[in-house]
């Protein structure tokens, strides 16, 4: 391609192979699979179902994941705790201890995480971590209750992981009181499910 087309040409034939190998690596039905899904799982769960158990991941299925990579608005409808198992399982694939809470009568703290097994048997949590998946922005009084949490627990510090993102008075409250507390706001998530989701699988799930 080079010697007939010169280095334009060699670049253009090398964003179409890209391209193409994108599209085969999004499409559910491309032949060459990672992975044999050998059950099915309800779409419909990942919209109102509390469960988290599955064989293809810890706290979140593998397939949901996959889904959300093709559809990531979807997120805004997806159940309060399937939202919590996605924010749980992307910390376990990056390596940290997780600890997630038990969904209802969690005392605001939806995750605690340490860097390793042996700190979480020895340390607090060096984050508590709180998730909201909510179009209206994140006020200061959820912030602050974070915070009382990071302190009373003597955690190291606090993640808001959210669909939407701070209001300024949150931020204002955060940056005048020095409160160690970060966000993950919508295109987080979306890098998220793009480090979970499973190239080459395609979509398999019942309808």
């Amino acid at each position: 391609m080079r010697t007939a087309h010169g280095p334009h040409g060699a670049l253009v034939a090398l964003d179409l192979v890209r391209a193409s190998a994108a599209v085969l690596n999004n499409s559910p039905w491309n032949p060459n699979r990672r992975r044999h899904w050998k059950d099915v799982r309800d779409l419909e769960e990942l919209f109102s179902s509390e469960r988290l158990e599955s064989p293809h991941g810890t706290y979140f299925d593998q397939r949901f994941a996959n889904f959300l990579a093709a559809n990531f608005d979807a997120v805004d409808k997806i159940h309060w705790r399937q939202f919590e198992g996605l924010a749980a399982e992307y910390f376990k694939s990056e390596g940290f201890a997780v600890e997630i809470g038990p969904g209802r009568g969690d005392g605001g703290v939806d995750i605690r995480l340490w860097p390793n097994d042996e700190a979480k048997e020895n340390a607090p949590a060096a984050v508590l971590v709180q998730c909201k998946r909510q179009q209206t922005k994140i006020s200061n009084t959820v912030v602050k209750a974070l915070w009382a949490d990071v302190t009373a627990e003597r955690a190291g510090s606090g993640l808001i992981v959210t669909t939407s993102g701070f209001s300024p008075s949150a931020d204002a409250v955060r940056t005048a009181r020095d409160y160690d507390i970060q966000e993950a706001q919508r295109d987080t998530l979306r890098s998220w499910v793009e480090c979970l989701r499973t190239p080459g699988t395609g979509i398999f799930l019942a309808e």
